[in-house]
């Protein structure tokens, strides 16, 4: 009940603040760029280790009850001279897909806006391996470049991107698609992680708002995915 109540309390704390006008801030142009080493580096260690993995009631809900977990965390650091807003998220659910279909069909990314209206457009460069979104969340736009890359190892595949423009600039994540009970099913893991002096949307939207808003673009992501799977199963 605690917990229905603060989530409740933080969105409307995020609607007061949309209500009131928050100033749209301004697209950075970004020149760094993304290797399949950096990105690797960056998200390995403790960071890849999920949250639920050592709560096995969350893995038998995932399982079971088609939960999709989220979770998301904001610390103030960095020094006195130069502090830094540490922006991470993580979540995860299973999909009735193998990895291979999964990951195929994630990498589909012209059909983002169709999938969920926090997609207002999405625009992908093969050539450059760049995709470029435009997102909205309770009336607040962020508009991003990001460099895509791709990896496959023995039965997992992996998407790493980077934010090379716009908001969120530097920032970094990791999509892993681990197959379950025998390939069938397949756990689709996301990992985040920016820092920045500034984050580029209010606080509220950091927490709670933000785990929401993410759950419920995984829930059509993850039926998505599985009708697409079942619509190439008929023909």
């Amino acid at each position: 009940m605690k917990c229905a109540s603060r989530r409740l309390a933080v969105l409307r704390l995020a609607l007061v603040i949309t209500l009131a006008g928050v100033p749209r801030p301004t697209a950075r142009a970004g020149v760094l760029a993304l290797s399949d080493e950096r990105a690797g580096e960056a998200q390995r260690g403790k960071a890849l280790a999920g949250f639920w993995e050592k709560k096995p009631q969350l893995i038998e809900a995932m399982r079971e009850d088609r939960r999709i977990v989220v979770s998301s965390k904001v610390e103030r650091t960095g020094s006195s001279d130069r502090p830094e807003d540490h922006f991470q998220i993580q979540g995860a659910g299973w999909v009735k897909a193998s990895p291979d279909e999964a990951f195929r069909i994630a990498q589909d990314y012209a059909r983002l806006p169709e999938i969920s209206e926090h997609f207002q457009k999405a625009v992908w460069s093969a050539e450059k391996s760049e995709l470029f979104l435009a997102m909205v969340a309770l009336g607040y736009v962020t508009e991003m470049k990001l460099a895509m890359r791709s990896r496959e190892i023995q039965s997992e595949r992996e998407l790493f991107f980077e934010v090379i423009e716009g908001h969120f600039l530097g920032l970094k994540g990791r999509l892993a698609f681990a197959p379950k009970m025998q390939g069938e099913v397949t756990q689709v893991a996301l990992f985040v992680d920016h820092k920045s002096p500034e984050l580029p949307l209010p606080r509220a939207l950091m927490g709670v708002v933000l785990e929401a808003i993410a759950e419920k673009v995984a829930q059509r992501m993850r039926r998505h995915m599985e009708n697409r799977k079942a619509a190439s199963s008929r023909s």
